[in-house]
């Protein structure tokens, strides 16, 4: 099974109509895409999340400290980026979001006179549901694997024409 590459992309097993339990294996596989999608989004709003102090600091003084902006921006860069490359690089993005919301842990537990738990709570919620990302990529590839075996010896079930 081939983890980074899929060269059966084009067929969209969604579409497909499966008779007994593969049809509960598509309804799994629609509903592990489902949470992909979600994992994506995700990543993309853990980078707004990451301008929120910046913003709110310069609104509240007008002034903006250099160094933190220049750190938030880079994360966020880099959060923006693996949302658009998440189609092709999943394990890439995921690896990469997960990496900056444990930074952004670890920043939070290191300094605790400004610590929050509203915030760590927020970003320990990102974290988590972007490392749930890991087991539907995986899941995924499974379930595409396993309907499509079942496609090519002919389980579906027959046309409504």
């Amino acid at each position: 099974m081939e983890l980074l590459d899929d060269p059966l992309e084009e067929i969209d097993l969604t579409k497909i109509a499966f008779r007994g339990k593969l049809s509960a294996k598509k309804w799994q596989y629609i509903q592990t895409l489902d949470n992909l999608k979600r994992t994506k989004v995700i990543i993309l709003l853990m980078g707004g999340v990451l301008l929120y102090p910046v913003l709110i600091i310069f609104m509240v003084e007008g002034t903006v400290n250099p160094a933190l902006a220049i750190e938030r921006l880079c994360m966020a860069g880099i959060l923006v980026a693996c949302y658009f490359f998440f189609n092709r690089f999943r394990l890439l993005a995921i690896s990469f979001g997960i990496l900056i919301a444990g930074l952004i842990l670890w920043i939070y537990l290191s300094s605790l006179i400004y610590f929050s738990i509203w915030r760590f709570g927020i970003n320990a919620a990102m974290f988590l549901l972007i490392l749930a990302g890991y087991y539907f990529h995986f899941r995924e590839k499974r379930l595409k694997s396993e309907l499509m075996d079942a496609w090519r010896n002919g389980a579906t079930a027959p046309s409504k024409d």
